[in-house]
C-alpha cells in the first residue's frame, strides 16, 4: 500500500534534520562541558624581575588571566580575592604571596620570586617556584670549576641567614669541601672579618644577606678579595660585572613559563611542589685571569 503524501515528506525531511541537529546538539555538550580556566596574577610591584617572570608566565599560559597590581590599588586586590572566585592564583614577589596566602582563597595557589617561600608561608604542602638555588648545586658547581683548595667562605647575618648556612654546612660535608661562616651584622664587622676569611678560604660565595648585600659594599668586596687571591662567587649580573668570577643566574622570564606549565599541570591533577628556579652559571674569564696573576705574585695593579 503506498505511504501518504506527508509520511513520505517526513521520511526525506528526517535524515537532513538528524545530520543538522544531532551535531550541532554534540558540539553543544562539548562546548558545556570544557569549562574556561578563570586565573588571577597577583603582582608584587612593577619591578623588572617581576615583569619579566609575568612575561615569561603570560607567553606560556595560552589562557586569559585577570593581572591584580598591588602597587596600583593594594584595597582593590584584597577585596577581589575576597570576593571573587578564580580556578588558579599566581603570587608574584613576597606582598602578593603574604596577601594570597592571608586570604587563602579555595583554588590552586603557586607562589613565585621568592627566595624561601617556607619561611613566610604556613603550611607543608606548597607549591611554586622559589628564588633560592640549592646550596648543594652551587658548591657543588664551585668545586668543579674552581676547585678551592683552603675551602669556601660566607658573611651571612645570624639572624637572617642561620638556616642557609646550615645547609651549606651539610652540603660541603657531603662534598669533602670545607667550608667557613663568619657572622656580621654591620659593615664595620665586614672589613674585620675579611683578613681572617683570605686566610682560611680561597672563594668567597655570596648569598643575599640584608647586612652584606648593598652595592657599594659589594664592590668594595669582590675587588680587595681579588687582590688577596680570593674569587668571589655572586648570584647575579652584579656581582659578575663587579669583578666575581663565577655568578648564578636565575632566568625570570623562565620562572614563569615554567610557573606555567606547573600551573596547567596542577590544574588538570591537582599535584603540585616547590621546585628550584631555572638558572644559568657565567664564568668572568677577565676576573680569573687576574687572580692567577695575582696568586702567581705576576700582576696585578690597584
Amino acid at each position: 500500500m503506498p505511504s501518504p503524501p506527508s509520511q513520505k515528506v517526513y521520511q526525506l525531511v528526517l535524515p537532513l534534520l538528524l545530520a543538522v541537529l544531532i551535531p550541532s546538539a554534540c558540539f553543544g555538550a562539548f562546548s558545556n562541558k570544557r569549562d574556561t580556566i578563570k586565573g588571577a596574577v597577583i603582582l608584587s610591584s612593577q619591578i623588572r624581575p617581576y615583569v619579566a617572570a609575568l612575561n615569561g608566565f603570560k607567553h606560556a599560559f595560552k589562557e586569559g588571566f585577570e593581572l591584580l597590581d598591588l602597587s596600583k590599588n593594594p584595597e582593590f586586590v584584597r577585596y577581589t580575592l575576597k570576593k571573587e572566585k578564580f580556578d588558579l592564583y599566581i603570587a608574584i614577589g613576597p606582598k602578593a604571596t603574604k596577601l594570597l596566602w592571608a586570604v587563602n582563597p579555595d583554588g590552586i595557589k603557586l607562589t613565585l620570586m621568592v627566595l624561601d617561600p617556607e619561611s613566610i608561608l604556613p603550611g607543608d604542602h606548597l607549591c611554586g617556584i622559589k628564588l633560592r638555588i640549592p646550596m648543594d648545586e652551587q658548591l657543588s658547581i664551585i668545586k668543579m670549576r674552581i676547585n678551592p683548595v683552603k675551602g669556601v667562605g660566607l658573611l651571612y647575618t645570624p639572624g637572617e641567614n642561620g638556616q642557609i648556612i646550615s645547609q651549606a654546612r651539610s652540603a660541603a660535608q657531603e662534598l669533602a669541601l670545607p667550608i667557613k661562616a663568619y657572622p656580621v651584622e654591620s659593615a664595620p664587622e665586614i672589613k674585620k672579618a675579611l683578613p681572617e676569611l683570605y686566610q682560611h678560604c680561597d672563594v668567597l660565595l655570596f648569598i643575599p644577606d640584608p647586612t652584606v648585600i648593598s652595592e657599594p659594599m659589594v664592590r668594595f668586596i669582590i675587588k680587595d678579595a681579588l687582590f688577596h687571591g680570593v674569587a668571589s662567587v655572586g648570584y647575579n649580573r652584579f656581582f659578575y660585572d663587579s669583578g666575581a668570577v663565577m655568578a648564578f643566574i636565575v632566568d625570570y622570564e623562565k620562572v614563569g613559563a615554567e610557573a606555567a606549565r606547573m600551573a596547567i599541570q596542577a590544574l588538570k591533577t591537582g599535584r603540585c611542589q616547590m621546585l628550584p628556579p631555572p638558572y644559568e652559571v657565567i664564568w668572568n674569564e677577565k676576573a680569573w685571569n687576574f687572580l692567577q696573576k695575582v696568586k702567581g705574585g705576576k700582576g696585578g695593579t690597584q
